[in-house]
């Protein structure tokens, strides 16, 4: 299981020349809740991004993205209904989850997702800063998957309360 915050950021290399072809900057999850690719940044006076398909990714590791097929990269996702973490109209970082009743859970700050499937598993949330300071962030696994609508998620099971 990995942290959508362990990925942003990471390093990505070409796995047969060992190039580094930039930075993850978003991953980018379907309307199944499943991951569909990153968005690559290079750096430099023109910054650009890029997006990389799931079957273009070969290994998530802590600091790298490994990939084999940069020819298949684009400067636009075929992103319908697809959702960013951290980036688009509405990114899942921030959205407030909120059960059927009305009740606030918290803000989404992170996904947990599983990297051989690319399902979401769970969510980091957060209760403001200073709760997070004092308590630490709240971590829920669902059974089943939330809902994201447009500005919020929203909790489906008990189990999340």
């Amino acid at each position: 299981m990995r942290k959508s915050q362990e990925i942003l950021g990471a390093t990505v290399i070409h796995q047969e020349t060992n190039k580094v072809l930039g930075v993850v900057t978003d991953l980018l999850f379907n309307s199944e809740q499943v991951l569909a690719g990153l968005l690559l940044e290079r750096g430099g006076w023109l910054r650009f991004r890029r997006y990389i398909p799931i079957e273009c990714i070969v290994a998530l590791d802590f600091e790298t993205v490994r990939v084999h097929c940069e020819e298949k990269f684009t400067k636009q996702a075929p992103i319908l209904g697809w959702t960013g973490v951290v980036t688009g109209m509405n990114p899942l970082r921030g959205r407030p989850v909120e059960t059927v009743d009305g009740l606030q859970l918290g803000e989404v700050m992170n996904v947990y997702f599983l990297e051989n499937l690319g399902t979401i598993v769970g969510y980091e949330l957060s209760d403001g800063w200073w709760n997070d300071l004092l308590h630490g962030r709240k971590k829920v696994t669902p059974d089943r998957p939330y809902i994201w609508k447009q500005m919020t998620v929203l909790a489906t099971c008990a189990d999340s309360t």
